[in-house]
């Protein structure tokens, strides 16, 4: 997507809540069920900021594997209203394999590296040019 593209489409809030994405620095908001005319760059990047929390899929990559609190009448997004859920994360856990193998890591705080020592400004040079 190029972001000279100035096409206009109609972005949806499909939440009962206020939903915010940020764009070039300026924040857009959505006030329940709104729906707002707007450049086509703008509506993507607030639809990728705006993902229905736990049903992403872990195993597919792209915004083809999430839903979304808003949706983009033109290109043919769900626009029905929408529950927000309860989930934390952005993974739908139900699709991970349940024999997977788990493993938990414990990672080491900060260390911090032997410094190099200083260079001091008592500077010798040596009278003894060679030719």
């Amino acid at each position: 997507m190029e972001i000279s593209d100035i096409s206009v489409v109609t972005l949806v809030n499909r939440t009962d809540q206020t939903i915010e994405g940020m764009f070039d620095g300026r924040v857009y908001s959505l006030a329940p069920r709104e729906e707002r005319q707007m450049l086509k760059v703008v509506a993507e990047m607030i639809k990728r900021q705006n993902p229905k929390m736990g049903t992403e899929d872990p195993y597919v990559m792209g915004p083809q594997s999430a839903e979304f609190l808003v949706g983009v009448r033109e290109w043919g997004d769900d626009c029905e209203p929408l529950d927000v859920g309860d989930s934390i994360e952005r993974f739908d856990r139900s699709l991970i394999a349940t024999n997977a193998k788990v493993e938990t890591v414990k990672v080491p705080g900060r260390i911090r590296p032997e410094r190099a020592p200083r260079p001091t400004n008592d500077v010798q040079f040596s009278a003894d040019i060679p030719d």
